[in-house]
């Protein structure tokens, strides 16, 4: 496998349909950390799968719902092989303006799902 190959994101380890969405939604496995909240649903697929639900409450501005979007996208990729079989929605708690805390914490709570 390339790093171009390992480091794409394409649409097979997202999720993108409602329906997708919703049977990670039905009673799913939670974490929760300051800034972030998980939930996590087994699956028969391949590959982790990763939606993300950040909403307007909770960041205001599209710059920074972008910013939270785009931290999740870049942890998840980097640890995807790690996270098989799995369906995860990522949704953002509380604002911060410090990156480095946001992909700290996002990777501890990644570290902890690995084993559910």
């Amino acid at each position: 496998m390339s790093n171009k190959e390992k480091i794409a994101f394409p649409s097979c380890v997202r999720l993108t349909t409602k329906a997708q969405y919703r049977r990670v939604f039905d009673q799913p496995f939670r974490v929760r950390g300051q800034y972030w909240q998980v939930l996590i649903k087994d699956t028969g697929q391949k590959n982790a799968r990763l939606g993300l639900a950040i909403a307007k409450k909770n960041l205001k501005r599209a710059v920074d719902r972008n910013t939270y979007k785009r931290i999740a996208r870049e942890v998840f990729r980097l640890n995807q092989d790690s996270l098989a079989n799995k369906d995860f929605v990522i949704m953002a708690k509380q604002k911060t303006l410090d990156k480095q805390a946001l992909r700290l914490e996002l990777l501890e709570l990644l570290d902890l799902l690995k084993n559910t």
